[in-house]
């Protein structure tokens, strides 16, 4: 009932004059609610559906944008709408993408916190610790054997998710991970013009991300900060590139005394001596293994130019993150050497 009950309300609320836009936001929402249940009170066949619902939940995407596109073309066909009429339909579009985009976050991280019970269950049977699940003791309340009936059903739907091969799950998570950033991005340049800084809002969300055999392959909990620095970096990177030509097309070089070659040439510059920093930092959140202090004392004083002579924004904000993640990366990795010899 949760599901059809925020179905009715958001389809209501977001999209109160298109039905068939109502019709898919509604199956969505029921569908991610039913994935939600059986993730949170599992039974013995709801591994079998949670595929297929997924499946039918991530297609509903691009048929309500293909909707939403026709009925875009049928209103523009009976004549030139009017501003009110194209900000209306930007905006349902927009709710839209970001109905999904919440949709895509709230998947990936029950899917996380799924793949983290099944990873937890084996270590315990690894260590040769008996499972808490199905543990009965007398005396407890009512309440508490209706716990341990439900730990011992999620204990019986991890074993069964695991001898399906259990591939499936975080391939899943992953596809959510993708499309909510990808749906965050395209908000973000609708709603913010493509703003630097968001991009420290939405990076997080690739902590959701989870080894598969599909599309990420030796991802494990040690590299989990490595595709945040990269996003963090690449986006950065071309949004100063994207920046750094309108500059030039507007003719903004000249206002500042500069001919196209110079302009183009000193903030390009600029933003490509940042990169041995970012490259540093990316290798040592991947691999782990301490850099000699004589490439950081390299790298890092390259930062400094681009924070005073460039003059787009995003090369300021690419050296001072290459800055701070220098000085980050220095105090890490002499704390593991300290602890190392420790150990030794």
């Amino acid at each position: 009932m949760g599901g059809v009950g925020s179905g009715i309300y958001i389809a209501a609320e977001f999209f109160p004059a298109d039905i068939p836009l109502q019709i898919v936001t509604l199956v969505a929402c029921v569908c991610t609610c039913i994935i939600l249940l059986f993730f949170q009170q599992p039974s013995s066949t709801s591994p079998r559906w949670i595929p297929f619902l997924y499946a039918l939940v991530m297609s509903l995407l691009p048929i309500g944008l293909l909707i939403h596109a026709v009925e875009q073309g049928g209103a523009s066909r009976w004549g030139t709408p009017s501003v009110d009429e194209v900000a209306a339909m930007k905006e349902t579009q927009t709710s839209f993408i970001g109905l999904f985009a919440c949709i895509c976050v709230l998947l990936s991280f029950a899917i996380k916190l799924k793949l983290s019970a099944i990873a937890r269950q084996h270590a315990q049977k690894r260590r040769g610790q008996p499972s808490r699940a199905g543990t009965v003791r007398y005396g407890y309340s009512s309440a508490r054997q209706r716990k341990t009936t439900s730990n011992t059903s999620s204990a019986k739907w991890n074993r069964q998710v695991a001898g399906m091969g259990g591939e499936w799950m975080p391939v899943m998570g992953n596809v959510s991970v993708f499309v909510a950033m990808g749906l965050s991005l395209v908000l973000n340049l609708r709603l913010t013009e493509g703003s630097n800084t968001s991009i420290f809002a939405l990076a997080p969300i690739l902590l959701l991300l989870n080894e598969d055999i599909l599309l990420l392959k030796g991802l494990g909990d040690k590299q989990r900060y490595f595709p945040l620095a990269v996003t963090v970096a690449v986006y950065l990177a071309m949004n100063s590139s994207i920046h750094l030509m309108e500059m030039v097309r507007q003719g903004q070089n000249q206002v500042l005394g500069f001919t196209h070659w110079t302009f183009t040439l000193k903030n390009t510059a600029a933003i490509v001596f940042t990169f041995p920093s970012h490259y540093l930092f990316s290798a040592f959140l991947w691999d782990g293994l301490r850099r000699s202090d004589m490439s950081l004392l390299c790298a890092t004083p390259l930062n400094v130019p681009p924070l005073f002579l460039a003059d787009v924004s995003g090369a300021r904000w690419l050296a001072g993150v290459a800055i701070i993640e220098a000085v980050v990366q220095y105090f890490v990795s002499r704390h593991i050497h300290i602890a190392g010899l420790k150990r030794v």
